[in-house]
């Protein structure tokens, strides 16, 4: 994680707290109980403590709405997730209940957890002040830019080098193809633009309407995921009546969400080859099968996507000409749309939600010769674009 990324964290983290007001209702929850302590028999003192108790509580309960199991990885890189982590209102819960006949010690307890977490909080705040004083930003995304970021998951490639370089492959295939049926033919150069460790991550320098295209994909493969799993979990269901063999549940279930899949990539490829040359589509539509199930299998695994995008000025009123060309944003209608364009991007990146890793993945890790072929054939050709991204390298 490099200090963009890690200023990016903080700040995320920052804002849920503040959001949802953790820190503070633990902080009453801690007075309301030190007060009981001092007047244990007093019932406006007791009704103070079970207030604040639930507000506590039920703020700690929408952490699993802000943070995902997925997001367990970057919270922990910086010993944060003890203070995030969605059962953190039952740890409060328990250590009162464990008390509950000395609540002196019961306060005391919850005295440490609070000056704990509070360390903690204040520790974040600083280090963004000293981050931003540093001149570091959340992203070093020129106005305009775009990129798409992929995090595997180790266990996807057992740390194994031939492995990482399966996926990297897979990743490039999926930009590139993405990228042509996009672009009408282009197929600008991939270019890194920044390597992350940990879970790798890979964040690559893409065009604004690529990076919605692959955000609206990845955004349907973890809505397929949703039904796999829907299905799945009835399939258990079913299995637990114990009234069908293993051989009858996987030719109904197993066979029905192969088919669901193959039916919407179909939509799916249709979707994106809408535009595309006759004299190519074929095998564009071969290659983004190939892509498209890949992305729901390492959805499976655990892959997650980030989409990012900076905005473009808006330039100040005494500053745009008066006359044709000029918008209601100061833009001109090409920036409009482009700006229009980049705020999809954000909006897409802000909603993906990534589901934890399958025990259990319906679709194999294939990348078939024929589909390998096809990715070279893309790659070597010229590409129609003179644009060359920067490069950015991180350690």
């Amino acid at each position: 994680m490099n200090t963009s990324r890690l200023l990016s964290l903080i700040e995320s983290l920052l804002e849920i707290d503040s959001h949802l007001g953790l820190q503070a209702k633990l902080v009453a929850l801690r007075d309301a109980m030190r007060n009981y302590a001092g007047t244990p028999g007093g019932q406006p003192q007791q009704a103070a403590v079970a207030q604040s108790r639930q507000a506590f509580i039920d703020a700690a309960s929408l952490l699993s709405d802000e943070l995902l199991p997925t997001d367990e990885v970057r919270p922990k890189e910086i010993d944060a997730w003890q203070y995030f982590k969605p059962d953190i209102g039952t740890e409060v819960l328990t250590a009162l209940n464990d008390n509950a006949a000395l609540p002196h010690e019961a306060a005391s307890k919850l005295s440490e957890m609070t000056l704990e977490r509070g360390e903690f909080i204040d520790t974040l705040k600083n280090t963004v002040d000293n981050l931003r004083a540093l001149g570091v930003k959340t992203s070093d995304l020129e106005p305009g830019e775009a990129e798409v970021g992929f995090v595997l998951p180790r266990l996807m490639f057992h740390n194994d080098l031939p492995g990482l370089i399966t996926e990297l492959r897979e990743i490039n295939k999926t930009i590139r193809i993405v990228s042509e049926v996009t672009l009408n033919g282009e197929v600008p150069p991939v270019k890194v633009k920044q390597i992350s460790t940990s879970d790798p991550s890979f964040f690559f320098d893409v065009l604004p309407h690529v990076a919605v295209e692959i955000g609206k994909a990845v955004s349907w493969a973890v809505g397929i995921w949703h039904t796999i799993e829907q299905t799945k979990k009835a399939r258990a269901e079913t299995k637990a009546l114990k009234i069908h063999t293993e051989k009858e549940l996987a030719a109904f279930y197993d066979e029905k969400i192969k088919s669901m899949i193959q039916a919407e990539v179909e939509k799916k490829v249709d979707e994106l080859t809408k535009g595309s040359s006759e004299l190519r589509v074929n095998e564009q539509k071969g290659l983004l099968r190939h892509s498209l199930n890949s992305l729901i299998a390492r959805t499976e695994r655990g892959m997650t996507v980030e989409v990012n995008a900076e905005l473009l000025p808006e330039p100040q009123n005494d500053n745009v000409a008066d006359g044709e060309g000029s918008s209601a944003t100061g833009l001109s209608p090409e920036m409009t749309a482009r700006q229009q364009e980049l705020q999809q991007i954000r909006s897409i990146g802000a909603e993906l939600r990534f589901p934890p890793p399958s025990e259990d993945p319906i679709l194999q890790l294939a990348s078939d010769s024929a589909n390998d072929q096809g990715a070279k054939d893309v790659s070597d050709k010229p590409s129609k674009t003179a644009r060359t991204p920067r490069t950015r390298t991180t350690e």
